[in-house]
């Protein structure tokens, strides 16, 4: 279940890797998704809309795996109590922390 308390779209992304670290990166901070192997990429619910809830299904294969948003947007210049993020430079999910790793048994 993707339940997005907050005001912005986010989506979940699940990935087989030992960890946040292990992935392929963009200069951005953002994942490079194009960079995972089909074999590796769990699945993903997309486009989750502030207030909204979404459910999916994963079958899962016991390893390993990272959950994260990789959204990244043109928010102001000001984000998350006044850090300056830059002019123009964007507002990156999974920069920010919005990732976890999960351990299936």
């Amino acid at each position: 279940v993707a339940d997005n308390v907050g005001g912005e779209v986010h989506e979940l992304v699940l990935v087989r890797a030992k960890s946040a670290d292990a992935l392929p990166m963009k200069s951005d901070g953002s994942v490079d998704e194009d960079k995972i192997s089909g074999a590796d990429k769990a699945g993903e619910i997309a486009d989750v809309a502030p207030g909204s809830r979404v459910s999916k299904t994963f079958n899962l294969a016991a390893g390993t795996y990272v959950a994260f948003c990789n959204v990244t947007d043109a928010m102001g210049a000001t984000m998350m109590g006044g850090s300056d993020m830059g002019s123009g430079m964007g507002h990156v999910h999974f920069a920010q922390g919005m990732h976890t790793v999960l351990t299936v048994r």
